[in-house]
């Protein structure tokens, strides 16, 4: 038994926390790692997992509808365990739980990651946190929940396994899930490929204003709080138009930004070659991810964040 099951084994009440606005990979890791231990020990533990409030396309996965978006000061966990979360502020009103808990354990895949803990699983080389939860929990106790789980956040991290970051071993671990009996075609229709027509307005609007920077090298677009409401669409279901934009041929990095306050923008960045590393680049601004995929979060108007970008990723491209 390997010191993450140790932890698990001991704990009475657990709290599993994940960043914010959570991807595929915090989703399928929170959640594998949850119904897991709901396999292991029924009812005998309490187990809660807290998150932003995320995209409905992945409520195919079980545990989605117990997901905890409440925050309670006074309540004491004996293990918080942190999956695919960097640094404290990406945990934002959760951290509560973190700081309250009696023991802390780390899963993540993020070169970034700062959080100063005893106890961690941390390998930058993973292509996701949900492979480092399917290597490190107990095999008889992964059925198709689990497997669904950890399948949708590994194939979101490595691009449907077309990222460089995927391995020989990633493809075997995914062999091993589908053993399981899981729909991967529906979960990955759902959560990946089918998008609703106002998603397809979004990115419509998004290819209209898209223009080059950097002599061409980079492909940048945005939306803004009018965009979205004028088209109805949820900020949580724009999640795949930077990945979109990065598959445009002749450039170095994608870059796309969409606004989540008054001149707040929120700035995704995906880069094509192994030479550019967007997370050193990102650091500067309070943001964070991995080489080639990474984002931050300005407080700037849309035309001085173009003028930024154009001066600074002229550097590294």
């Amino acid at each position: 038994m390997n010191l993450l099951n140790e932890k698990i084994d001991k704990a009475k009440t657990i709290c599993i926390l994940g960043h914010i606005n959570p991807d595929g990979d915090c989703i399928g890791s929170t959640l594998g790692l949850y119904n897991y231990i709901k396999n292991k020990y029924a009812d005998t533990k309490i187990v809660k997992v807290y998150l932003e409030e995320a995209s409905k396309k992945f409520d195919i996965l079980q545990g989605f509808d117990k997901i905890s978006h409440d925050l309670n000061d006074a309540i004491e966990y004996d293990l918080c365990i942190v999956c695919d979360c960097a640094s404290k502020d990406r945990i934002k009103d959760f951290s509560i739980y973190l700081e309250n808990a009696k023991d802390v354990f780390i899963i993540d895949h993020h070169a970034t990651n700062n959080l100063s803990y005893k106890d961690f699983i941390i390998d930058k080389n993973s292509p996701a946190t949900s492979e480092l939860v399917y290597e490190n929990i107990e095999k008889e106790y992964i059925d198709k929940k689990v497997s669904e789980c950890l399948y949708i956040g590994i194939a979101h991290d490595t691009g449907v396994f077309r990222y460089s970051s995927t391995t020989k071993r990633t493809m075997q671990i995914a062999s091993e899930l589908m053993d399981k009996g899981i729909d991967f075609t529906s979960l990955l229709d759902q959560t990946m490929f089918i998008q609703s027509f106002e998603q397809k307005k979004a990115y419509s609007i998004v290819i209209e204003r898209a223009k080059f920077l950097c002599s061409g090298k980079v492909l940048f677009s945005y939306l803004n709080d009018e965009d979205l409401e004028t088209i109805n669409c949820n900020k949580k279901n724009i999640d795949f138009i930077v990945s979109n934009l990065r598959e445009t041929e002749n450039i170095k990095i994608a870059a796309f930004a969409y606004e989540i306050g008054k001149n707040i923008y929120k700035i995704s960045l995906r880069s094509n070659g192994e030479i550019i590393d967007l997370s050193k680049f990102v650091v500067e601004y309070g943001g964070g991810g991995h080489k080639k995929a990474a984002g931050f979060t300005l407080k700037m108007k849309i035309e001085e964040i173009e003028k930024l970008l154009n001066e600074e990723l002229a550097k590294i491209v």
